[in-house]
């Protein structure tokens, strides 16, 4: 008989499927490294966090992402992670230290919806694309590609791509974030 087991280990190296426990001073999250690239690994969260929200209060995605109203959420939230979290994480190429993955990333798509190299290996498995949100309810989530003038790509609650009003409220925010194994 085969049996798997999950065990807790204290470890400094980690590995692709490892996964950490992420604590906000209000919510409780386990995230899955998905990416390792040197000493760098990357995660994000299994689940969505607990409030869904829109990407901007207006359909529009002028400024894209990096103007968004979703990425000042993710930078006051990376504000209250525990310190000793913290200090390991590795910004992306703007400065963050929670963000949100990539329609190419995740799915393998531009945003055009052609398909494109890039998807990540970790995501090839559609399981690993369905999260769910404090309900216990599958989740469509966020991602950062603009598709129209009023559209941001998103992961539906079947793990497929699909894309919605930057809007639209009922969108789950699954954010990505990278640990340094060096520090």
């Amino acid at each position: 008989m085969k049996i798997k087991r999950e065990l807790t280990i204290h470890d400094h190296d980690l590995h692709v499927g490892d996964r950490i426990k992420v604590k906000f001073p209000t919510e409780t999250h386990w995230a899955t490294a998905y990416k390792k690239s040197g000493s760098v690994v990357f995660f994000i969260f299994d689940d969505c966090l607990d409030e869904l929200r829109p990407m901007n209060p207006t359909d529009t995605t002028e400024g894209g992402y990096e103007e968004s109203e979703l990425r000042k959420v993710l930078i006051a939230a990376s504000e209250q992670l525990p310190e000793k979290l913290k200090k390991k994480m590795v910004p992306d190429a703007n400065g963050d230290y929670l963000y949100l993955l990539t329609l190419r990333e995740v799915c393998g798509y531009n945003e055009k919806w052609e398909d494109v190299s890039g998807q990540l290996d970790f995501f090839k498995d559609r399981r690993n694309r369905i999260a769910t949100c404090k309900e216990d309810e599958y989740a469509t989530w966020w991602l950062r590609d603009v598709v129209s003038s009023t559209d941001f790509a998103v992961v539906t609650h079947s793990g497929t791509s699909g894309h919605h009003t930057a809007s639209y409220a009922s969108i789950g925010v699954r954010p990505a974030f990278a640990l340094s194994t060096d520090l």
